[in-house]
């Protein structure tokens, strides 16, 4: 099996062999003022639109969005899995029956138990494996 670099055109070997052999300097204080300088001077520069407190704030609040609609989500129990008398089992199918009178009764039934087995499933995307997220 051979290196990547191998199979690299000549020009991107020799970019490479340059880089590799350039001197790293640690950063220090100078290294410190000099990339902070470059910062504040690309935020001050013409044209560039400036960052203000609202798109903060927004976002700040989807964040916080996102976090309590997963938290409800997933935390929220509406007693669906809860153990269910004969009594309440016959009631929820007639009630069933009622909203969609083309279920039968076994089809209430087998949807009434799909309903208690979700109640205590995790609320969470599945992956799909070969494909970049």
């Amino acid at each position: 099996m051979s290196e990547a670099g191998d199979e690299w055109p000549p020009d991107l070997r020799a970019l490479e062999e340059q880089l590799a052999g350039r001197r790293v300097e640690a950063g220090g204080a100078a290294f410190k003022l000099r990339v902070l300088g470059a910062m504040n001077a690309a935020r001050r520069a013409p044209g560039r639109q400036p960052y203000t407190w609202w798109q903060a704030a927004a976002a700040a609040a989807v964040v916080l969005w996102m976090n309590v609609s997963f938290i409800a989500a997933t935390e929220t129990e509406l007693r669906v899995g809860d153990p269910v008398t004969a009594t309440e089992r016959r009631e929820s199918v007639r009630q069933m029956r009622e909203l969609l009178p083309e279920l039968t009764e076994r089809e209430a039934e087998r949807q009434l138990l799909l309903l208690q087995a979700r109640a205590h499933t995790l609320l969470a995307p599945l992956p799909r494996s070969g494909r970049a997220l």
